[in-house]
């Protein structure tokens, strides 16, 4: 059945913008395919539906949880999906986005005739990593099978918006970081060329099947601890320099990570960190909080409380 171009649910004015130095142009022959008749699982009944509002509104409170913005969902996924540009496989699809899909490591050829292409499982991971639900992207390893649920969801377009998801005809997906000026889109791809990379394209390239768009105003989040919970919180997280070991100094490991540092030294290839409080972990911290101690201050500023 032919792809029909409904207009987009909500309305989003284009912003324009630069593209980023390490973009590269895409190539749209000969990449990556995933898994054909890959798998694909939703808990769509996790989240009522609900009015959007205002796009740009900070976020309403709905049954206990906060209604966040679409832009500033978007956001939160960007930031997850920039931190791991330059993160490449090792021979045979063995990467940590794959380890966290299947729950184990896996390898092209084990069992015999199977292979682990992990455009979409990229996504899924940063997806994860946002606090989204499979109910606005779900668990898949299938290009075409993410396309046609989405499909199902009347969520399929032509014209793409900051934060789409792009589904390329040759089985590979991207997504969608900016809006550039000449009908382009920058796009984050996992599993192009073996890593995490950055590529711009035309918008209507022919090798474009279309743009799965999530309703991502439709994420929800916990509410904040009262301040008086959060400063119970910070209080008892422990004193931490330079020789420090052991989960305290893996949580602060963690916190650096999620506010956009790299520790090249110290995380681990399947994503996890070493708690050793050493040069990587100090200069880190010191890049966000000016110290090199982390200590209630700059626990609160880790936590952005």
């Amino acid at each position: 059945m032919p792809i029909t171009d409904d207009e987009p649910t909500e309305v989003e004015e284009p912003v324009i913008e630069e593209a980023d130095e390490d973009a590269t142009p895409g190539d749209l022959s000969g990449g990556p395919t995933d898994v054909p008749g890959g798998g694909i699982e939703d808990d769509s009944g996790f989240l009522e539906e609900v009015d959007a509002g205002d796009d740009e509104a900070a976020g309403s409170s709905e049954g206990g949880v906060a209604l966040w913005s679409r832009l500033t969902i978007v956001q939160r996924v960007r930031t997850v999906e920039e931190n791991e540009l330059g993160t490449a496989e090792r021979p045979g699809n063995d990467v940590k986005y794959n380890t966290a899909y299947y729950g184990h490591e896996v390898h092209d050829g084990t069992p015999p005739g199977v292979t682990y292409a992990w455009c979409v499982v990229f996504q899924w991971w940063c997806f994860q990593k946002s606090g989204i639900s499979t109910s606005v992207f779900p668990k898949a390893n299938n290009v075409f099978a993410v396309r046609d649920w989405f499909k199902r969801k009347n969520r399929f377009f032509h014209t793409p918006m900051t934060g789409d998801l792009v589904i390329f005809a040759e089985s590979h997906i991207g997504f969608v970081e900016k809006l550039l000026a000449g009908n382009q889109i920058q796009t984050i791809e996992g599993n192009t060329s073996n890593a995490v990379r950055r590529h711009t394209y035309k918008a209507d390239d022919s090798g474009i099947q279309g743009y799965c768009r999530p309703e991502y105003q439709q994420v929800t989040v916990s509410p904040p601890p009262t301040d008086k919970n959060t400063e119970a919180i910070v209080r008892a997280l422990p004193r931490l320099q330079t020789g420090d070991k052991g989960a305290s100094v893996k949580i602060l490991q963690a916190l650096l990570r999620a506010n956009g540092q790299k520790l090249p030294n110290s995380q681990l290839q399947d994503g996890s960190f070493d708690g050793q409080f050493g040069n990587d972990t100090e200069s880190a911290l010191k890049a966000v909080t000016g110290s090199t101690v982390a200590d209630d201050a700059q626990w609160a500023k880790l936590l952005g409380v």
